[in-house]
């Protein structure tokens, strides 16, 4: 059997992934991401209520979670990626738990003393059936983006209020909320109409 990489061996393969995921990042947020919510908003006036028609029945979104989605996605396409972070990145790791919870998992744990605490994210993510619904290519960005202590931890940043605005306001912070967007459409009924309209 092959020898097991070393602890140096295994940080430096893990720092040239999330270095040439944060180029790709780059690459997709200038190429592809900006030109289209900038074609999007000189065609079109995203309102509230738009973004709840088209949302409303997302299987990501748990119920009551739905104002906070809409707040974080109307504040990205105002291009406050800040402000649409500190809303998205908790719900999201709460609709994580939730796909969860559908399928009959717990993901939360009681300790000897009757506390109950919920599974920390970086858990969840480790979960077959998280990488099952969401697929593996999702939970690596996910992992990438949020958790890992090479990339750019987002969801401790944001949990601990180590960010400036200004740190949530550049190409990492415009991937995230694309993805977090990418996740909440994806399982709506208007989205996979539009899928099957493209590839009937």
């Amino acid at each position: 059997p092959a020898a097991s990489l070393t602890g140096d061996a295994e940080s430096a393969i893990e720092h040239h992934m999330h270095e040439q995921a944060g180029y790709h990042r780059g690459v997709t947020v200038n190429a592809c991401i900006v030109p289209a919510l900038r074609a999007i908003l000189s065609e079109h006036e995203v309102s509230d209520t738009d973004i709840e028609r088209i949302f409303g029945e997302s299987s990501f979104i748990p119920k009551g979670r739905l104002p906070f989605f809409v707040m974080g996605i109307i504040e990205g396409f105002r291009w406050d990626f800040s402000t649409a972070l500190h809303l998205l990145v908790p719900q999201a790791e709460n609709s994580l738990r939730y796909l969860l919870e559908r399928k009959g998992i717990v993901p939360r744990n009681v300790d000897k003393d009757g506390v109950e605490e919920v599974w920390r994210l970086d858990r969840v993510l480790e979960h077959e059936d998280v990488l099952k619904i969401i697929g593996p290519a999702n939970v690596y960005e996910l992992q990438s983006l949020l958790t890992a202590r090479l990339g750019p931890n987002l969801r401790n940043g944001i949990a601990h209020g180590l960010l400036s605005h200004g740190a949530l306001s550049g190409d990492v912070a415009v991937y995230a909320w694309w993805m977090l967007f990418r996740l909440a459409i994806l399982p709506t009924p208007i989205f996979q109409a539009y899928v099957q309209r493209q590839h009937p």
